[in-house]
């Protein structure tokens, strides 16, 4: 994953936001982890409340959602695929 050593590189701000329970928001941050990334993490009910989520990403947004350098990549699935290319 290319994209991975370059956010290794810049030192990118990272910021991802999930919930207990997720096995998505699990996926990513062990993907991150794996590739010695750091990130900030945000958990539903101890760092933000469900309002502010949906204000931020919208009433149909899913877990989890990633933030690189302040720019929406998406949900597990965007961000393996920005990753990749």
């Amino acid at each position: 994953m290319k994209h991975l050593q370059k956010l290794k590189d810049k030192k990118g701000k990272i910021v991802i936001f999930t919930r207990s329970g997720c096995i998505f928001c699990s996926r990513i941050i062990d993907l991150f982890d794996e590739n010695s990334v750091k990130y900030i993490n945000y958990c539903l009910d101890k760092d933000f409340t469900r309002e502010k989520f949906k204000k931020m990403f919208g009433q149909n947004a899913t877990f989890p959602r990633v933030v690189i350098n302040n720019k929406l990549v998406g949900g597990y699935d965007d961000t393996v695929k920005l990753l990749s290319e």
